[in-house]
């Protein structure tokens, strides 16, 4: 049995450059929400600093693909590899409902003037919730990254049973982008759910593609193809720029073309992936103790993303059912949730500072 799993389950691989970004995702994804949840008056410079971490949403999922490539692909037990991504996938829709329906029921919605749009149009029910046309928390990420684990066993079939995967994926990416943005699409219950038409998720065909193109990187190698990852993403996001300047678009992508998403933010959202691997390979080399703690404390997020993410809400939403309309205190409660959450996993912390202070 020993011998067995020995031989199906491989030894992780550390990938420094994802869980570098993976923490800067979530650090940028509980400032917007404290910026957006806490009622504060958004002027000019505070918008163009809220714009910097809102790539943050689109890192997540980018990132999420790439992992499971990384984490997943070299099995050579597919069906244990499929089974775990299943399960995988299956959790994170759980944790989702779970924590709406629980939610729903003890949470005082008066308390958060947010959900008052479905209050108003008596959508705001148990069974309006199942069914995605309502929700009580606003968690719906996590449906769309779950059932993008729950399909992609079939990309880990393509890797290990097809020949030259690589253009295999590459052709998967093209048919997805020309679906979602070369075609009308008819109404009907399908598209209604993939493009999110009449519900609250990430439409999974959008940021599917997401998940997929961040799969195909981490085949060709993610950082060791940054130098020509930056020149094609970035090339295209000048090109686009300077058409949208020419034709009084915003000069810088902001987060409208993110709802729904463009394929110019899908370009600029790659191109600030790999300046963000520029930006940790250069500081990586820097020697200090300070930033070597900074650098593992990052690693750390990054790799407990889904669980910050998950707590991040629980302080948002218990500061504004306990303190309401003081919603400016998630500022101070939010950083305390994630410095507990620091100190109770202190020793599995003190695995990343050696780690890094090794690097």
């Amino acid at each position: 049995m020993l011998l067995y799993t020995m031989m199906t389950v491989p030894a992780k691989k550390r990938n420094f450059y994802l869980s570098y970004i993976k923490g800067f995702a979530i650090l940028g994804i509980i400032i917007v929400h404290l910026i957006e949840w806490s009622n504060i008056t958004i002027t000019p410079n505070l918008f163009r600093f809220r714009e910097i971490f809102y790539p943050s949403v689109f890192l997540f999922l980018a990132t999420s693909g790439a992992v499971t490539y990384l984490a997943y692909s070299h099995y050579d037990d597919l069906w244990l590899a499929s089974r775990r991504l299943v399960i995988r996938g299956a959790q994170l829709i759980g944790v989702y409902f779970l924590y709406s329906f629980i939610k729903f029921f003890i949470f005082n919605f008066s308390r958060e003037p947010f959900y008052d749009q479905f209050i108003a149009n008596g959508k705001f029910t148990i069974a309006n919730i199942f069914t995605l046309q309502s929700f009580s928390a606003p968690l719906s990420i996590i449906l769309t990254i779950g059932l993008c684990l729950i399909i992609s066993p079939a990309l880990i079939w393509i890797v290990k049973r097809v020949k030259q995967p690589q253009n295999t994926i590459l052709c998967l990416i093209v048919l997805l982008a020309g679906y979602n943005y070369a075609f009308d699409h008819s109404t009907n219950w399908f598209t209604n759910f993939i493009f999110a038409k009449n519900n609250i998720m990430f439409p999974v065909a959008l940021w599917g593609l997401v998940f997929l193109v961040g799969f195909y990187l981490a085949l060709l190698g993610l950082e060791k193809i940054k130098g020509r990852g930056l020149l094609f993403f970035g090339i295209i996001t000048i090109v686009c720029t300077w058409a949208f300047k020419t034709t009084n678009f915003a000069l810088i992508p902001h987060h409208d073309y993110m709802y729904p998403l463009t394929l110019y933010f899908i370009t600029f959202g790659f191109a600030h992936l790999y300046l963000l691997i520029y930006l940790f390979t250069g500081l990586e080399k820097i020697k200090s103790k300070t930033l070597n703690k900074i650098l593992a404390l990052i690693r750390f997020f990054g790799d407990n993303t889904f669980s910050l993410y998950i707590y991040q809400w629980l302080a948002i939403d218990l500061t504004m059912w306990l303190w309401f309309p003081k919603a400016g205190l998630i500022w101070v409660t939010v950083p305390a949730f994630i410095l507990l959450y620091i100190v109770a996993r202190r020793h599995h912390l003190q695995k990343y500072l050696a780690e890094q202070a090794q690097a």
